[in-house]
Parts: structure tokens; C-alpha cells; sequence
């Protein structure tokens, strides 16, 4: 029995030591209270949001040359986002590149690098706040330096994955044992256009730049909505704050420890919120709000799923 199953159950058993905690109708009467002209508004935001990282992942497919028209790759980022509301360290993403029209290494390979610009982004803007944080908020530097730590690693690891010959030296041993024979020539054929496609991306630097730019505009928007969401509920959130707390949560999003954030958001935005003084049943509400959002984001994704689920077997690997 694989224990990498019953990761995600951390999430929820954090939820649920949480939920057990704290007064209940506290939660219910912050999300009662709700101002829908607000909460409106925030959802308009999320529609922007959607279409920069459509244009922000378009940009990257664009390096290859691909009939990819923009509404397409929004169905596909949809779809991606939307299965992974509900899949460990949001893997469901990847899903997207299985409705470009080109070999599914390529593919993989616009995905993979749409999501470490992402992941360095939420690393920088997470320096910033943290920095911010512990300036303001507490005289502790441990949660930036430690974020510092995890930055380089990530860093380090990305340098290591992005030489071919490294990750062959690595990987050869598992490959040569644990692939069935039958499977090589495809993995092998994966293997060699997600670098061939790599090494195209980044002889592209200025498409790399837009990408990047847009990314920051992206997720500097996210924040203004999740603001909004706050004023909706009536919380006085400082703005800043959020911008240490937001890049937390997302991170956490990568580890295989819970479903759509579930556990992980709630303590981030828990122990964060009260140094600006909201209830720990405000913050709750909250994170909830923002969970309720993104299964209604994930409402048009799901559909189009249904209508046109991924049929790996008749792809061209």
C-alpha cells in the first residue's frame, strides 16, 4: 500500500482539527453577511485573471508555431485548472497539454515552464511579503530566511532538471529497470521532445520575458480580487498583507497534501490574518470564499471535460 495515497487526507484532517476548533456560527454568520455587489466584482476579476494566464501560456505555445487559437487554449486551461481543483499538488494541470495539437512532449513542456514561472514568481512576491512581514508585523526574519532557503533549492533543482545529460545520468537506472520494454520507445520519444522543446523556450527570451510579465500581472490581480473578497465579507485585510499570505497559499498548492487547498489555505491565512487582528472564524470564512471560487471557476472546465475527456490512448505520443 502506497503511502503517497493518504497524503491528501493531511489536508483534510487539518480542515476538519480547525473547523472542530472554532465557533461554527461565527464562520456561518461572516459568509451570511456577505456583500454580493463586492463579491460580484471580485468574480469579474477572476475573469481577467483567466484570460492573462490564457495569453501568458499562449505566449509560450506561440514559440513553436502551433493553429492554437486563443479560445482553445483557454478551454484547455480551463480544463487543467478545473482537474486540478481536485487532484494533489494540482497535477490535473498538466492535463491542458493533452488538447494542444502537437506531440505530447512539446506540450508538456509549454505547461512545465508556464508553471515554474509561476512558482518563481510566488517565490519572489513570498521574499517580498515575508520580508514586509516580518518588519511590520514581528521582529522574526526565520520565515523569510527559511523561504530564502527553499527559493535556491527550488532554484538549484530547476538548473539540475534543465540539462538533459544530468537528468539521463540520473534517471537512466530507473528507466533501464523499471520501464516495461514495451513503453520505452514512447517515454523515450516524450523524454526527447520535452527537451528539444525546453531548449527552443529558452533561445525564445523576449517570448520568456512576456510570459514572466504577464505572470506578475496575473497573480498582482489575484491578489485585488482575494482583497475584494475580504471587503465583501466586511474584513479590514490590509492589502499588503495579502501579498505575503496569497504566495504562501499557492505555494502550499504544490505539496500532495491536501485537495484545492483545503487544510493548507485555512492555517496560512489562520496564523497570518490575526496579526492584522481578524478572528480566526473571519479568516476561516475567508478561505472558504475563496474555495467556493474557484469550484465556480471550475464550473465551465468540468463541462468541458465531460463533453471531451483526455483519451490518452489515440494521442501520438
Amino acid at each position: 500500500m502506497k503511502i503517497s495515497k493518504f497524503l491528501p487526507l493531511i489536508g483534510i484532517f487539518i480542515f476538519l482539527y480547525l473547523i472542530l476548533n472554532l465557533n461554527l456560527l461565527e464562520i456561518w454568520k461572516t459568509l451570511a453577511g456577505l456583500n454580493f455587489y463586492f463579491y460580484i466584482c471580485g468574480l469579474i476579476f477572476t475573469v481577467f485573471v483567466i484570460l492573462i494566464k490564457t495569453a501568458k501560456w499562449k505566449v509560450l505555445i506561440s514559440s513553436y508555431k502551433l493553429a492554437c487559437p486563443f479560445a482553445e487554449a483557454m478551454k484547455a486551461w480551463l480544463v487543467g485548472f478545473s482537474l486540478g481543483l481536485i487532484t494533489p499538488g494540482k497535477l490535473g494541470d498538466l492535463a491542458r497539454s493533452y488538447y494542444l495539437k502537437e506531440r505530447i512532449g512539446k506540450s508538456l513542456t509549454t505547461v512545465i515552464v508556464d508553471r515554474i514561472v509561476d512558482i518563481f514568481v510566488l517565490f519572489t512576491l513570498c521574499i517580498i511579503g515575508l520580508g514586509t512581514f516580518a518588519a511590520f508585523y514581528v521582529k522574526d526574519t526565520s520565515l523569510l530566511l527559511l523561504t530564502v532557503i527553499l527559493f535556491a533549492v527550488f532554484l538549484g533543482i530547476i538548473f539540475l532538471f534543465s540539462r538533459k545529460e544530468a537528468v539521463s545520468f540520473i534517471m537512466g537506472p530507473f528507466y533501464r529497470r523499471l520501464i516495461p520494454e514495451q513503453h520505452k520507445t514512447k517515454i523515450k520519444g516524450v523524454y526527447n521532445d520535452f527537451y528539444s522543446g525546453l531548449e527552443l523556450l529558452l533561445e525564445r527570451k523576449m517570448l520568456m520575458f512576456v510570459n514572466l510579465v504577464l505572470t506578475l500581472f496575473s497573480w498582482a490581480l489575484t491578489i485585488f480580487y482575494v482583497w475584494i473578497f475580504a471587503l465583501a465579507l466586511g474584513l479590514n485585510v490590509p492589502y499588503g498583507l495579502l501579498f505575503t499570505v496569497i504566495p504562501i497559499v499557492n505555494l502550499l498548492f504544490i505539496l500532495p497534501i491536501s485537495f484545492s487547498g483545503l487544510g493548507t489555505r485555512d492555517v496560512t491565512m489562520v496564523f497570518f490574518l490575526a496579526y492584522a487582528g481578524i478572528a480566526p472564524e473571519s479568516a476561516i470564512a475567508l478561505s472558504l470564499l475563496m474555495l467556493i471560487t474557484d469550484y465556480i471557476t471550475g464550473i465551465p472546465g468540468f463541462g468541458l471535460w465531460y463533453r471531451n475527456p483526455i483519451k490518452i490512448n489515440s494521442r501520438t505520443l
